[in-house]
């Protein structure tokens, strides 16, 4: 059974929580969300979700912030970012270099972690602190945590990295366990579960589940049938996933879906042509789906974070 609920009455579902910024980042076992706040992206909080409280965690004064939220430790801080300057020449991709798009540049990004205690100041663009991980070209959609040690990062296209001169697709997983990067995977957003058993995969405008110890695969929605952003949530028991439906080359809607995978029941819990609707995020205790909102009717839009009971 499918229910559809109108994008008015889902946004008001929780009013008491509304917060201007995107990219929401849930810790694995205290009530704290981290974001990247205000109308620009220079900006991490975290928020105490019993008490509303905000503590600003990092500011940048000539970076954008990508993603910020935990490493594996759940003490450590990981946070993606732009780069103060346009790398050297011999780090363009080669179709970046043929077209001679300057204006491509501008989207080099770094992936760093921080220990809890170190500093995370940025006066000039060059930061005090922190260790590289990995050095990517264009914006990162985010990142997701996999067993062992493993971070997988969205849309990383560098041909660097600090593990060797290897080529990073448009998703790059980083073994910080055994210092290298695998390259060989699917381009696309890849979710975790929280014990890294199950990968839920969004693809060419399809999505699928799979086990990472059996490899053994499930298409939910077949390729190029408009998904566009995705979730698991930490037990692996539910997923979420936006899709955009078109019709005469025309958007007819924009749904979020959430389905029990194991019962193979879904249902929409926002139809919502009119948003831009992306950074779907399970709370993590499964009862809330948060999803980033951008509102181009706006007079003056920013992307807005929005949660959903469950």
């Amino acid at each position: 059974m499918v229910t559809v609920l109108a994008a008015a009455l889902m946004l008001q579902s929780d009013p008491e929580f509304v917060v201007v910024g995107h990219s929401p980042v849930f810790h694995q076992t205290r009530n704290e969300m981290a974001y990247i706040g205000g109308s620009g992206s220079h900006a991490a909080y975290i928020r105490d979700l019993s008490s509303g409280k905000d503590t600003l965690m990092m500011r940048m004064q000539n970076r954008n912030l990508h993603a910020f939220g935990w490493d594996h430790s759940g003490e450590d801080y990981l946070a993606a970012m732009s780069v103060p300057e346009v790398p050297p020449r011999d780090f363009l991709l080669q179709d970046v270099v043929e077209t001679k798009k300057t204006e491509d540049f501008d989207d080099w990004g770094e992936l760093y972690r921080f220990k809890k205690d170190e500093s995370r100041k940025s006066e000039s663009g060059e930061l005090e602190a922190g260790t590289l991980l990995a050095e990517y070209h264009h914006g990162t959609d985010g990142y997701s945590l996999g067993p062992e040690g493993m971070i997988v990062v969205w849309d990383l296209r560098g041909p660097w990295s600090p593990f060797g001169s290897k080529y990073l697709g448009e998703t790059s997983i980083i073994d910080t366990k055994n210092d290298r990067v695998q390259v060989d995977v699917p381009a696309g957003q890849m979710h975790f579960s929280a014990d890294g058993a199950l990968i839920f995969i969004c693809l060419d405008g399809g999505a699928g589940l799979v086990s990472s110890k059996t490899r053994k695969q499930r298409t939910l929605i077949k390729k190029f049938e408009g998904v566009t952003h995705g979730a698991i949530s930490q037990d692996g028991k539910k997923l979420a996933y936006v899709i955009r439906e078109m019709e005469d080359e025309e958007l007819k809607s924009r749904k979020v879906y959430v389905i029990d995978p194991a019962a193979n029941e879904k249902k929409v819990v926002l139809n919502a042509p009119e948003l831009l609707i992306s950074d779907l995020t399970f709370s993590a205790d499964g009862k809330h789906l948060y999803y980033v909102v951008f509102d181009p009717s706006e007079k003056k839009p920013v992307e807005k974070i929005y949660r959903i009971a469950l």
